[in-house]
């Protein structure tokens, strides 16, 4: 498989299904973007070849940080942190610099101010379509 330095995910649907499946590359590092409305629940939308938010609900896509930090860790990744406004998380490939990046939590990356009151504000009206718990 082949080795690249970075390999960034952002596609504002079904992230979550691409990482899963990838097995081409095996990056060093990985950026996902995340739905940080969800707060320390794992869930993610369910797979659709066809996916468009905007069909649905512009909030209505991705994963939330847990489920992407699973699936990380089930392919050899660690969370080692994410942007300030809390919805691109970064993960360095285990056996590679721990010392200078060690892993995190997904609570301290539910921490601002922006984070917050998605939760409060845009969860409810996307809370009721489909999600699957990871």
């Amino acid at each position: 498989m082949g080795g690249i330095d970075l390999f960034s995910l952002d596609i504002d649907g079904v992230d979550y299904w691409i990482w899963k499946a990838l097995e081409v590359v095996k990056p060093r590092v990985v950026v996902a973007e995340y739905q940080d409305i969800w707060g320390e629940k794992s869930v993610t939308i369910p797979y659709k070849p066809d996916f468009c938010r905007y069909d649905i609900h512009p909030d209505y896509c991705s994963a939330s940080l847990p489920a992407i930090v699973k699936l990380a860790k089930e392919k050899g990744y660690r969370l080692v942190g994410c942007n300030r406004l809390g919805y691109n998380a970064f993960f360095i490939k285990n056996g590679i610099g721990e010392k200078i990046f060690p892993e995190i939590t997904v609570k301290e990356c539910l921490v601002h101010p922006k984070v917050i009151s998605g939760q409060k504000n845009r969860l409810p009206a996307v809370k009721k379509y489909k999600w699957v718990e990871i």
